[in-house]
């Protein structure tokens, strides 16, 4: 039961929590091939930040559903994230759609094709630079050991 020192004060200001959403992509998710493992952990890290998870939404490789999944998420929540459909292959869409979802043309980022090619060396093939094609205007975000990154489409 509430007591007289659990009310806030008439003028005390209410502090609201930042909300974010989980979209994971992949038809090998939704098949049962792959379990994921990436929602758990960013379940997790968000607790620890405060942060609300409002949804977490599991979705096919399909263009058109993941960007209508970007947009109506990004209006609900501060902070969405994406799981899966980055990689070099055929089903890897993730990032097309997300530039679908804000109108925002696909080009090559120039500090992530050279982070890949370092990364790669000689073993890099050309298919795997489709993983430097982001949405316009899209900037990178280094974590502080700068072997992580992370790609930031706000709109």
């Amino acid at each position: 039961m509430p007591t007289d020192d659990d009310a806030a004060a008439p003028n005390a200001a209410v502090t609201v929590a930042a909300t974010a959403a989980i979209l994971v992509i992949g038809n090998e998710i939704l098949s049962g091939k792959v379990e994921d493992e990436n929602a758990r952990y960013l379940i997790g890290e968000l607790r620890q930040l405060g942060i609300s998870l409002r949804r977490i939404e599991v979705i096919p490789d399909a263009v058109d559903e993941i960007a209508a999944s970007v947009r109506a998420n990004s209006v609900r929540v501060d902070h969405l994230f994406t799981s899966g459909g980055v990689g070099p292959t055929h089903d890897d869409v993730t990032l097309a759609a997300v530039g679908a979802a804000f109108g925002m043309e696909i080009v090559r980022h120039p500090v992530l094709e050279r982070l890949l090619r370092e990364g790669y060396g000689a073993q890099l093939h050309e298919r795997d630079l489709r993983m430097a094609d982001l949405p316009a205007g899209a900037r990178l975000e280094h974590g502080p050991d700068r072997k992580s990154t992370r790609l930031n489409s706000s709109h």
